[in-house]
């Protein structure tokens, strides 16, 4: 049974969500819309968007685990999160709620 159910849906809600972005991107390139970036623009969002996402999940693996490599992990994107003003800050400020010493389970 994974260990910090709420904290792991988060993480996979944002691979989703930067896996849209990413696929909505590429859509509008290829439908020309976003002609006035060049490729390397482009490129480099693609690489963005899917690191962030790869970093999402393997952070869900961890923090359903309970590891302490996951939590840390969580830490660091949830801090990232913060400066999603406005939506981005409350998401974040529940991650680091759900990582403190109170709410986090730990594997045994």
């Amino acid at each position: 049974m994974p260990l910090n159910k709420p904290l792991t849906y988060i993480h996979r809600f944002f691979i989703a969500f930067y896996l849209l972005l990413l696929l909505a991107m590429l859509l509008t390139y290829a439908l020309g819309y976003l002609q006035k970036f060049s490729i390397t623009t482009i490129a480099l969002m693609s690489v963005i968007y899917a690191g962030l996402s790869f970093l999402h999940f393997k952070t869900s693996v961890d923090v359903a685990k309970g590891t302490n490599k996951g939590r840390a992990l969580s830490v660091i994107l949830s801090c990232i999160t913060l400066l999603l003003f406005p939506i981005g800050t409350l998401i974040g400020a529940g991650m680091l709620f759900l990582l403190s010493p109170k709410c986090w389970q730990e594997s045994r």
